[in-house]
């Protein structure tokens, strides 16, 4: 099977960071989203930038995230130096020694899409670790990434999982994956769910 194509391009993250140099997967995208790859030294800006965004924003310390490296590989790593600290993607570099840092979990896109260009898209996309038309949260809780959230449920990773069954968790990961409700992870390691602002309405039975 051929490598996946990649294309040079600048992308970042309203409102905070970029744009980089970087390549983006030609023919795919993650939840509409594009998907980059970094060099070393790149990802090292975005690091950098990332620390420094979340000391600018007075980001609570359990709603950060940083990167951080661990040998050649890139850590993104949620509530760092808390209690609650947590590896969330190990990302090695690849064949090329590119990083895809993000790239099926973070919001990026190129500088010439609309959703970087207008600052009151409805499209633009919140700095890592917030989803746009959320509630604000418990202290402590942390927003779940839709594929994260999937992994817990059905793997049972959370204190809960044994008064859940099979049918309650199929209709919690189906209502997850259409972004009609997304998911956090409470400070005691729970999940807690809540609808959208604005997502797709479920038809009537």
């Amino acid at each position: 099977m051929p490598a996946p194509p990649w294309i040079p391009a600048r992308v970042g993250i309203d409102p905070d960071l970029g744009p980089y140099p970087a390549e983006i997967l030609a023919n795919q995208r993650w939840n509409g989203w594009v998907i980059p790859r970094f060099t070393r030294e790149v990802t090292e800006r975005i690091a950098a930038d990332l620390a420094a965004s979340n000391a600018a924003t007075a980001v609570h310390p359990l709603d950060a995230q940083i990167v951080r490296f661990d040998g050649d590989a890139a850590l993104i790593v949620a509530a760092p130096g808390t209690h609650a600290e947590e590896v969330l993607d190990r990302v090695d570099p690849d064949g090329d020694e590119r990083y895809c840092v993000g790239g099926f979990r973070w919001c990026w896109s190129t500088v010439e899409d609309p959703a970087r260009a207008d600052p009151a898209s409805t499209d633009a996309c919140p700095p890592p670790g917030t989803v746009a038309g959320t509630p604000d949260l418990p202290p402590g809780a942390r927003l779940l990434p839709p594929d994260e959230a999937v992994t817990r449920i059905v793997t049972g990773d959370h204190p809960e999982a044994a008064r859940g069954g099979v049918d309650m968790d199929a209709a919690l990961v189906d209502a997850v994956r259409s972004g009609e409700i997304i998911a956090c992870r409470l400070a005691d390691g729970r999940l807690a769910f809540t609808r959208v602002a604005g997502g797709p309405d479920r038809p009537s039975p």
